[in-house]
């Protein structure tokens, strides 16, 4: 990932089909490298998620901006395992699939603890199991 501190070292930021103020095209090598380019920048998580299960992987990319520090809220949670949950009413949900949501819960509980558990139990239908003091 690019930091504050690459952008005064010639990293050049813009995305294929970027104009300066005369309109001209600021990067035209980025439009050669197509979709490439959009996977360059992706965390790590998304990267291991992806590895389980791209079902999984892709929507949690959607919802949180590939953002491994995002605490998931119940609408998260239900956004992320849409596909899974109405897969899971004609199949199981596979050793994977079970590895990817363990991940995404655990991610989300080092960032924030008590968020994340209220989300995570509210999702499933279980806030009692959260017990903070």
């Amino acid at each position: 990932m690019l930091s504050l501190s690459d952008l005064g070292q010639g990293v050049d930021l813009s995305a294929p089909g970027d104009t300066d103020v005369a309109g001209d095209e600021v990067n035209p090598a980025a439009r050669s490298l197509g979709n490439k380019q959009s996977y360059a920048c992706m965390s790590k998580l998304f990267d291991d998620l992806a590895a389980l299960d791209k079902k999984i992987a892709d929507p949690w990319k959607i919802r949180t901006r590939d953002n491994d520090k995002h605490v998931l809220s119940p609408a998260d949670v239900d956004f992320i395992l849409a596909d899974v949950i109405r897969s899971a009413r004609i199949t199981d949900i596979t050793e994977k699939q079970g590895s990817a949501i363990v991940m995404l819960a655990n991610t989300s509980l080092a960032t924030n603890a008590t968020k994340s558990c209220a989300a995570v139990a509210g999702a499933i239908g279980r806030p009692q199991i959260c017990h903070h003091e």
